[in-house]
This record gives structure tokens, sequence and C-alpha cells, in this order.
């Protein structure tokens, strides 16, 4: 694919690591906006996005997977990555009107977070202290989170559903608990970025860096628990328990391990552990500075880039082994074929004279060919003259049958 480009500008794009120093002056910005209110502020053009986020073609993309690559090639369902690179939509300032005939976004360099899902180590365990309760003791609907660290670069994650809602601070449920778990990494990655001007989705992610592995701190792992805790504690923001985010894994507690409904419920899931890297990158309305027409001066250099309007076209390209095998087997069969010319024009072949007598020249000329006899082979050449002549004392017999 090639791209005829019409006009080019600039503009701040992608998606960096999760930077845990915005995430305190955000909820301050928060409770800034009703000072005097109870319960935390969860604004629904955040938390409406999440059970799609992963699979949102406005933001991300899928990639092939990197830790998880011999699972996947298994068949576990538990193997996935995307890359998160935000598209056109996180690309600052708007899209120029005009240029009807250039449908497409084509953003260069653009920095991207692969993220990626294995599963779980099946002897891995939560503590307490890993672990949260969301839920009410007015309601049933309940569910126990966890997040630890296991590795610089490898977070884990489970949410077990609280059959019977949480009572007294337990989680009541079976044993086990149904559940749906992941282990999970960040890369950071650049690469050029394609979107439609008509609807701003993704339609293709190509010339992508190796992926370099992003490593959590302490600090970044309590910030993004509190993320996840805003996010999900639905009593905490005052929202009914049937509109909360986990009442969608509560009414499929049943229905978790079937192949089906688990693939829905992984999508949100992984939509859930991504979102505080989606909202808190520099990049994002997680910074404060970030205005969605106005380029911001402060973002880290990374971001800043070239968008230009462009019409693509398809251009065929051979593979080079291919060309020079097709080349090889044309040249052979050309050159062949001048051999053979100059074979016929350097070695000629006389051919037999054509008598009048054709039971002569289909009897004795045949077999004449290629004898070593001198007479014989001057056969090959006898007119009616010297068939008379050689003739002339033969005895002619009849058989009878």
């Amino acid at each position: 694919m090639v791209f005829d480009t019409t006009h080019s500008y600039a503009v701040t794009a992608g998606v960096g690591p999760f930077n845990a120093s915005l995430v305190a002056p955000f909820f301050e910005d928060l409770r800034d906006l009703a000072p005097g209110y109870q319960f935390n502020t969860l604004p629904y053009s955040y938390y409406g996005l999440v059970n799609d986020l992963i699979t949102n073609p406005f933001y991300t993309t899928t990639a092939e997977p990197v830790q998880c690559q011999a699972a996947k090639e298994d068949g576990a369902d538990d193997c996935a990555a995307y890359l998160m690179s935000g598209g056109v939509m996180m690309t600052t300032p708007w899209i120029p009107t005009g240029f009807p005939d250039h449908p497409q976004i084509l953003v260069e360099n653009v920095p991207a977070v692969h993220v990626e899902f294995s599963p779980l180590p099946t002897e891995k365990s939560f503590d307490d202290a890993s672990c949260r309760l969301f839920g009410s003791n007015t309601t049933r609907i309940g569910v126990k989170f966890c997040l630890s660290q296991s590795a610089p670069t490898k977070l884990d994650a489970g949410m077990f559903i609280c059959s019977g809602g949480i009572v007294n601070g337990q989680c009541k449920t079976t044993d086990p608990a149904p559940n749906i778990t992941t282990s999970f990494f960040f890369y950071r990655r650049f690469g050029t970025i394609v979107g439609a001007k008509s609807n701003y989705t993704i339609i293709s992610a190509s010339n992508l860096t190796e992926p370099l592995p992003i490593s959590f701190t302490s600090s970044d792992l309590e910030a993004y628990n509190t993320v996840l805790d805003w996010l999900l504690d639905y009593s905490k923001a005052d929202i009914p328990a049937p509109s909360a985010i986990i009442e969608t894994f509560w009414s499929s507690k049943n229905q978790l391990q079937h192949e089906y409904t688990r693939a829905i419920m992984q999508r949100g899931f992984r939509s859930i552990l991504t979102f505080p890297l989606w909202l808190f990158n520099a990049n994002n309305v997680g910074n404060s500075e970030i205005t969605e027409r106005v380029i911001s001066p402060n973002l880290p250099p990374a971001h800043y880039t070239t968008a230009s309007l462009v019409q693509p076209y398809t251009k065929i390209k051979f593979h080079p082994a291919l060309v020079a095998t097709f080349v090889a087997c044309l040249g052979i069969a050309i050159i062949f074929g001048w051999l053979v010319l100059v074979w016929a024009f350097s070695v000629r072949r006389s051919l037999p004279e054509i008598s009048s007598f054709p039971m002569f020249d289909s009897e004795f000329k045949s077999e004449a060919r290629g004898q070593s006899v001198p007479d014989a082979r001057n056969v090959w050449g006898y007119r009616d003259k010297e068939i008379l002549d050689a003739m002339s004392g033969a005895k002619v017999e009849r058989r009878v049958i």
C-alpha cells in the first residue's frame, strides 16, 4: 500500500506508559467540581468505555503476542495481545476539514503500548493484602478483585465472584469461587497508524518497532490499584448495583467456564485492567494539561509527530526470491529455445528420395537408414533409375497363405 499525500500537519499522538504522578491531581480536580459531594465522582464518559476498551477500534488493534506465542499456537484462549496506540482519536489538534479526495489519516512514528495477556500460572495465589472487596451489605452483587506483581514487568490479576454477596466484610461464595484470572505485560513500541476520516477508526498499524518491556515500581502498582478501586467500587460512587461494572461478571458467575461466555468476560476483564493505562498516560485526559484542539507544549518528546491526509493506492510487490526463481526459469527456457534453433541450422539431415515405387521406399529405405554398410546407405538416395537397376535381377515369388 502506498499513499498520495495532500496535506501534513504537526500533532501530538499516541499512548505512553502508565504515569502514576497524574492520578492524585486528576482526583483532586474531580473533587473540586463538587467540594461537598460525599461520594466518589465517576463520570460516565470515562467508565462507559470500559467494557470494550481493549477491542475498541478507536484506540486499539490486535497484535502478535511476545510472551505467550507458544501458548497461542497450542490454542490457548487466555493468550492475546493488543496494540494501544490511540489512533486518530488521541491526536491533537482535530483533523482539518476539506480534502474529500483523501479519506484517510496517516500518523508516523506513533508511541504505543503493547498489552499482552497470558494464562495465570496454576500455582499462583493471591494474599489478602493484594485483594479488595467491591459490594454492599444491601445487595448480593459483589466481587473480590486481586492485583499483584510477580515480576518487574509482570502483573497478575483475578476477579472472584461473591455468589452470595459481601456480608460484614466477607465474600460469601462457593469453593472454589467462580473466577476469571490473567497475567499481563506492557511493552513500549512505535509504529505508523492509518485511520479513517469518516469514523476515526484505526485501519492499520504497521512498521512496528521491537517491543521494550515496561517495568512497574511499587508506587506505580499502588496508583494503579487506586484507579481500579475508583472504577470498580460502585458503592463509594453511589451507583446502583445493577448499573455497576462488576454486575456483568456477577450475573455470569454460573457460566464463566463456558467458552462463549468466558470470551466475552475476558474482553471486559482485560479492558478493566487496561483502563488505568489508557486514562493516565501523558496523552489523555487523565493529564490535566491535555486539551482537544491545542497542542500541549509539556508532553514527552515521543508524542510530537506528523499526521498527513492521504489517499491509499495498492502497489504490487513481488518477493525477491520469487522474482529470481521466475527469471532463472524463464532464462533457461529462452536459452533452450536458442540452442534448438542453433542445432537445427547447424545439423542438417537429408531426407530419403521419394520414388515411384512406394513399396520399395517403405521396405528398403527405412531399413537402410543408420546401417554401416555403404551400399545400404546409398539406398537412402535411390531414385527410379537406381531402383530399376538394383531390382533388374530380382526374382518374384508368390506366397500363398
